[in-house]
């Protein structure tokens, strides 16, 4: 009587367990390769954004400054100090030395008060003056700082920019400036409140940042330095490699060449060539990139304002 075989060989299963390795390690391979994509894509995506942050940021700032107007405080192929705007208004009532602007919330929703940061004195002041020509020949920004802020209960209330009965109760501001204002300055004028603020490569928990920081009239010196975006580059001399570098150019684009230890002059400057070089912050492991932290860079040309 023959009897009939049940199970598998030796040899089938050790087949099988070779199989199913096959198969286990290429499967293995591949969820790998997918996470470490997944992970060098987001480095890299996280990369170029902080990149472009710190483009923006510088951007936007810049474009608003005007180095005839005395706007560029300290300029070197690493580091910028400027006169950054604090907020935005318009001019309600004009007295010999004080200005009127109204709440920042006010019943029609016109945005004609805007602040990022309240004023205070020693905060500088810009006033449109439109001069006594009806043409822009004779327009200019008047320059002066703010020597007492008040707030001012229904500031603005009884003119046309307010309602009267909606607006009332409502604080606004007076400030008051060290010079009277120009008699061509009236009710209506656009008004920009300044104070000094740098941008700056610096140093922290051993990454390279860009930060920003903001003058401190009280103390006389610089605020806590703030992150914009990173990390980048090392700071390196010559500042072609640096995370943060700055070329400043004249009217016809040619180089502004900087004083070692000096300030670029800004009364030639009329825009400025900002390059940023950034490292990931892990290594890249993923196929078509070199392995290790990936290097990427962004470059903008910055016009800065040259009139009002």
């Amino acid at each position: 009587m023959q009897l009939k075989r049940q199970g598998l060989a030796l040899v089938e299963l050790l087949a099988a367990i070779v199989l199913t390795s096959l198969l286990a390690g290429a499967l293995f391979r591949l969820v790998d390769r997918s996470q470490r994509f997944a992970r060098g894509a987001a480095e890299l995506a996280d990369q170029r954004a902080q990149l472009a942050v710190a483009a923006f940021a510088v951007e936007t700032e810049l474009q608003a400054v005007a180095p005839a107007d005395g706007d560029l405080l300290s300029a070197t192929d690493s580091a910028v100090a400027y006169l950054g705007r604090l907020g935005s208004a318009v001019a309600c009532n004009v007295g010999a030395g004080t200005l009127d602007l109204a709440p920042a919330t006010i019943a029609s929703g016109a945005a004609i008060t805007w602040w990022n940061s309240s004023p205070q004195p020693s905060d500088s002041l810009l006033v449109l003056d439109e001069g006594g020509r009806r043409d822009a020949g004779d327009d200019r920004w008047w320059h002066a700082a703010v020597s007492a802020v008040h707030a001012l209960p229904d500031a603005c209330l009884h003119t046309p920019f307010l309602d009267s009965i909606a607006d009332a109760g409502k604080s606004g501001w007076r400030l008051t400036l060290s010079l009277p204002l120009p008699p061509t300055v009236a009710a209506g004028a656009p008004v920009l409140v300044v104070r000094p603020q740098r941008f700056a490569l610096y140093r922290s928990l051993g990454e390279w940042m860009l930060g920003w920081s903001e003058w401190n009239a009280a103390s006389g010196a610089w605020q806590g330095i703030q992150p914009v975006a990173g990390p980048l580059l090392p700071h390196a001399s010559p500042p072609g490699a640096s995370g943060f570098s700055l070329a400043w150019r004249d009217s016809g684009g040619a180089a502004i060449a900087p004083v070692p230890g000096a300030p670029i002059p800004g009364a030639p400057v009329r825009g400025v060539a900002l390059t940023l070089r950034g490292a990931t912050r892990r290594a890249v492991r993923m196929d078509g990139v070199t392995a290790g932290h990936h290097r990427d860079s962004l470059a903008r040309h910055i016009a800065l304002r040259n009139a009002p």
